[in-house]
């Protein structure tokens, strides 16, 4: 049964005019001035979808940065109970505690190695034949190597306490060292 632009108006709590504006934009009618009230309001109501659509899920224009904020705050603490748990459970070391070891390391390879020519010379002087010395120097490399392969449980033990810049070890690259992680907690 059709019905009047006014109808049509008092029903979707509109004015007379804003009705003639949406019959432009598509609304549909039954003739001149006449409307179907249950298709016009089918109708506006896919109108009004069709809109918030467009707008998104939040009109608010407020609310989008807190809700990136709490989301931003929410991940920020599940990653320090992450990196809380990980030291408990040991698996970050402190990377000024691992740059210390290797420095330690390095100097003490480096002086194991630096010692052989001075320690070896004396033995070696009056040895002619090339393969014994070859194997003499090979046997005290192998050993100051073999000496730097030893575990040193000191160096464990002061992780275990500190809480300063942690570096994760459980990440290994192509060459079996640790890859680029995280760096700081507090």
């Amino acid at each position: 049964m059709p019905v009047s632009v006014e109808e049509v108006a008092k029903a979707l709590n509109l004015t007379t005019r804003r009705v003639q504006q949406l019959k432009a934009e598509g609304m549909p009618t039954a003739g001149r001035g006449q409307y179907e009230l249950g298709p016009c309001m089918a109708w506006y109501i896919r109108y009004l979808q069709s809109k918030l659509d467009k707008l998104g899920p939040n009109t608010n224009p407020d609310t989008p940065d807190l809700l990136v904020e709490k989301t931003r705050l929410a991940k920020e603490q599940g990653d320090k109970i992450a990196l809380e748990n990980a030291i408990k459970r040991g698996q970050l070391v402190y990377a000024d505690e691992v740059s210390r070891i290797w420095a330690d390391h390095i100097s003490s390879a480096k002086s194991k190695i630096l010692v052989i020519p001075s320690k070896m010379g004396p033995q070696l002087v009056n040895i002619d034949n090339a393969n014994v010395i070859a194997g003499k120097l090979r046997d005290e490399l192998d050993a100051a190597l073999a000496e730097l392969a030893t575990a040193d449980d000191e160096h464990i033990r002061l992780f275990e306490g500190s809480e300063e810049v942690l570096e994760s070890t459980a990440e290994v690259d192509d060459f079996g060292m640790g890859g680029q992680v995280s760096e700081t907690i507090e």
